[in-house]
């Protein structure tokens, strides 16, 4: 649930009630340099939002009128991403992830976890906390941001143990050319890991195609992240530095979904030219990771993170190739500072989905919305994020025809949506998506439903309640299905599917999870969760039997189901 402050987007939010809404922020509050707010981001969390620092749900409480934080969490020993009692966490102040708090090391008594944190705007000094859950227990997580402290207490004894030691790194991602695309960002997968050298060095040697990479993509071009422990939540990405440097600064307690989400982090990005054998040499120094590339040759592998700092607008306003960072049409013009980027379109009335790219590149991740900003009524404001895989475009409604300008701020990942002329500069003329009103189930279903249509009223599902949704539909067991979810009964701007590429779930095959509505992390690892972050493939269902079959979807875990509908939700309809 979204924090309103404006009188124009509460109207807006009592003329189109959300079942889910989008986070709605005060901009004073955001980058005041006061403590208003602390949040605890993390897999202590069971929602699909866990690592978005936007999100109410993730606020801690404060303790009486001290400035100490504070929060209540039950954990399990077979709890977190992989079922080993491993959680991850770090701290946000005032919902703003240029204010991170982060590890600097740990200080363990027999009573107590304290752990020294400092604060950046990058993320840059420090990493995630990690607890080890040894026994099943209710913890108290108390954090005070003045003094740099984080405390733990367990109501069970010697239950936690912090881990600070990176004992080995695995190499994810693109660069496993002939991997399944479920297992490409795999931490845990065999033969991944880097090999010790020297002490704080290692490498790993890799086979790199001219024609390999990005599976529809083929040019060479690999993205990938580098694990630790066999967690991704403890492992290295990039910063985004315009040099000429071949090699790449890492930053600490960065995976796929845990990202600090400012357009300067991203996932290490390179192009090859040839066909040979990369070896990735990984060290440890005072100032933090680095990380270097050479080929079978010896010379360096330039990181497209390298590139020069640019912005590319990308969406449906374009009538073709809207989502192409690479076309001229998408191409943002910086102002004097060489900060930010703007560009001047002519739209007409109707409803609209954008969001940005950085360096011309897709895959060095665009920015979606992280949370609405509190406006005049003019135009538009937010701060963008890229919070993989769980960031939605940015929707928009356009009332009256005209030209708007558009702006990005990469100093603050601000964005801005404004008319242009005079006369459109009045309120009404723009209103942000706030939400999600209704939820469809779009796909290759015979009728009643509409193959295939995302406008159609016969392919709404009933809201049960705050996040979930069902619906009913007769399937034959002779054919086999695809579909994906559509909210807003919107032209694809909010889609949510099951993202190949998360580390959660085994395939598209089959979605049975046997308790859709009672998900923990351990349950969509195996089955899958629905997320918004692009526009993924169909999930593919084949039923075994020809019959009415209930669909549900709960958007607050990201969890979903598929089921015969004589089996009732959180029962297993038959063994795997």
């Amino acid at each position: 649930m979204a924090i309103v402050v404006t009188l124009n987007y509460t109207s807006l939010l009592l003329v189109f009630p959300s079942v889910l809404n989008f986070p709605l922020l005060n901009s004073n509050q955001l980058f005041t340099t006061g403590i208003h707010t602390v949040s605890v981001l993390g897999t202590l969390h069971n929602h699909r939002n866990r690592w978005n620092p936007f999100h109410i749900e993730n606020v801690m409480q404060r303790e009486g009128n001290s400035r100490v934080w504070m929060r209540w969490f039950n954990l399990h020993s077979k709890g977190g991403r992989h079922q080993d009692g491993i959680y991850n966490l770090r701290f946000i102040i005032n919902y703003n992830p240029r204010r991170t708090l982060k590890l600097i090391e740990w200080n363990v008594s027999p009573e107590l976890l304290i752990a020294s944190l400092r604060e950046s705007s990058l993320g840059d000094t420090g990493g995630n906390l990690t607890l080890h859950v040894l026994q099943s227990c209710s913890v108290c997580v108390r954090v005070d941001p003045e003094a740099g402290e984080a405390s733990f207490t367990s109501d069970t004894p010697a239950s936690l143990s912090p881990i600070a030691q990176a004992v080995s790194f695995q190499l994810n991602g693109f660069v496993w050319d002939d991997v399944d695309m479920f297992l490409k960002f795999d931490e845990r997968a065999p033969c991944r890991s880097f090999r010790r050298v020297a002490e704080n060095f290692w490498e790993l040697a890799v086979p790199l195609r001219r024609d390999g990479g990005i599976d529809f993509r083929r040019d060479g071009v690999y993205q990938f992240l580098i694990s630790c422990n066999g967690d991704e939540d403890q492992g290295l990405s990039a910063l985004n530095r315009p040099t000429t440097a071949h090699d790449l600064h890492l930053i600490e307690g960065s995976g796929f979904g845990s990202s600090h989400g400012t357009a300067r982090h991203s996932a290490p990005t390179i192009k090859v030219e040839k066909n040979c054998l990369y070896i990735f040499s990984l060290k440890k120094e005072p100032q933090g990771y680095r990380l270097w590339i050479r080929d079978s040759d010896g010379y360096n592998v330039p990181f497209l993170n390298h590139s020069s700092l640019s912005i590319q607008l990308l969406g449906t306003i374009f009538s073709e190739h809207g989502f192409d960072p690479s076309h001229p049409q998408a191409t943002m013009q910086p102002d004097a500072s060489g900060m930010a980027f703007e560009t001047c379109l002519s739209i007409g009335p109707g409803a609209y989905s954008i969001n940005f790219a950085i360096a011309h590149e897709l895959f060095l991740d665009t920015m979606g919305l992280g949370c609405w900003l509190e406006y005049d009524g003019y135009g538009l404001r937010g701060i963008a994020w890229h919070g993989k895989p769980n960031e939605v475009n940015i929707g928009f409604h356009v009332r009256k025809a005209g030209h708007y300008r558009f702006r990005y701020d990469c100093s603050c990942d601000q964005f801005t949506i404004e008319p242009v002329a005079p006369e459109h500069q009045k309120p009404g003329i723009l209103e942000p998506i706030l939400g999600i009103e209704t939820l469809s189930l779009v796909g290759s279903f015979a009728p009643p439903l509409e193959s295939w249509s995302t406008d159609s009223a016969n392919n709404i599902m009933a809201c049960l309640g705050g996040c979930r949704f069902e619906k009913l539909v007769y399937l034959e067991s002779s054919c086999s299905y695809e579909f994906k979810f559509v909210a807003n009964r919107s032209n694809w701007h909010i889609v949510f599917a099951d993202y190949e590429l998360d580390g959660y779930g085994m395939s598209y095959e089959s979605p049975i999870n046997p308790s859709p509505f009672d998900s923990r992390l351990c349950d969509l690892r195996r089955y899958g969760q629905l997320t918004t972050h692009g526009n993924p493939p169909p999930i593919r269902y084949r039923p075994k039997q020809t019959g009415m079959h209930r669909f549900c979807v709960d958007l607050n875990t990201g969890a979903y189901s598929v089921q015969p509908a004589l089996a009732p939700v959180g029962c297993p309809s038959s063994p795997e």
